[in-house]
């Protein structure tokens, strides 16, 4: 059987009926199912969205696209929701001027502006603000000083996002939502930060994408499943565990875990694996019928 903390009768029923029509050995069809089911839970596991979730009919999972929704969550974390985002040379990107987010990306010229004017200004805006840029009609944009970043560390911005994001999805809630507009002064409720520092923490953050789905890459490796992307195989095999005893002959079972911290929370684990059986109960049940229809063509034919 599969061994998982969950109610798993359907699943093993459908499971038996399909190894008695199939003649199959009891050991090939379980690790077959177990691979499959490391494939449901590696989908399932985010980044995804609704119209991405299942692999196709030809089994194959849409790992493009659950990326592209990866990166794209990170962006609307970080720089706020925007429709134009970075192209291919990283260049002519929303910098922070969308909606929400935790930074703002500055460029070398807007950083020795908002110097110049700052010492205009007195040196030490109203001793905690730091000023960024004045329009025509005399308002001031500023932040606090502490957010004044230019030659932030990527462990700085980790930090800074780290701030705002749910202990539960890890996802930005509130970040970027506190500006403050007096009248004449505007006070942005984000880090700013020069291009350089950005790009090596958009780096930092790429490397960070698919080691939730990485956690079930031990169990997709033991059974050997094809097509995982380099994104998600980048982390290693080592925040996941697999036990194969399908040969036993009185007592088979498999049992995979995923170990990642922010996964295992909540039991989201648990939750996706019982999607996972879910569709994989689906899936035995189309199968047994195909081979009973399968079988009863072919003894009519003999007939």
């Amino acid at each position: 059987m599969l061994k998982i903390q969950i109610d798993d009768r359907e699943f093993m029923k459908a499971l038996t009926a399909f190894d008695k029509v199939s003649k199959k050995k009891r050991a090939d069809v379980l690790r077959q199912t177990a691979k499959l089911v490391a494939r449901d839970c590696m989908s399932f596991t985010p980044p995804n969205d609704k119209d991405n979730f299942f692999a196709n009919k030809k089994g194959k999972v849409p790992w493009a696209k659950q990326k592209k929704i990866g990166v794209g969550a990170m962006l609307n974390d970080t720089l706020g929701k925007a429709k134009h985002r970075q192209n291919k040379k990283g260049k002519a990107f929303s910098r922070g001027a969308g909606d929400g987010g935790v930074f703002k990306v500055a460029s070398s010229k807007t950083f020795k502006n908002a110097e110049k004017l700052n010492r205009t200004m007195g040196g030490d805006w109203h001793g905690m603000k730091h000023a960024l840029w004045a329009t025509k009609t005399g308002r001031i944009f500023g932040v606090e000083k502490n957010l004044y970043q230019p030659d932030a560390s990527v462990g700085l911005m980790a930090r800074h996002h780290n701030k705002y994001r749910k202990a539960n999805t890890g996802r930005v809630s509130k970040g970027g939502s506190f500006t403050k507009d007096t009248g004449r002064h505007v006070f942005l409720d984000k880090m700013i930060v020069s291009i350089k520092s950005w790009n090596s923490y958009f780096k930092h953050l790429n490397k960070r994408l698919g080691r939730a789905k990485a956690g079930w890459l031990a169990a997709a490796s033991r059974f050997k499943l094809g097509g995982v992307p380099k994104w998600v195989k980048q982390h290693g095999t080592s925040e996941g565990s697999v036990r194969d005893n399908s040969h036993d002959p009185v007592f088979p079972f498999v049992i995979m875990e995923n170990s990642v911290p922010y996964i295992k929370r909540h039991d989201k684990d648990i939750r996706i694996v019982r999607k996972a059986m879910e569709s994989q109960t689906h899936n035995l049940k189309v199968r047994t019928k195909k081979a009973l229809e399968d079988a009863a063509r072919k003894a009519r034919l003999k007939g």
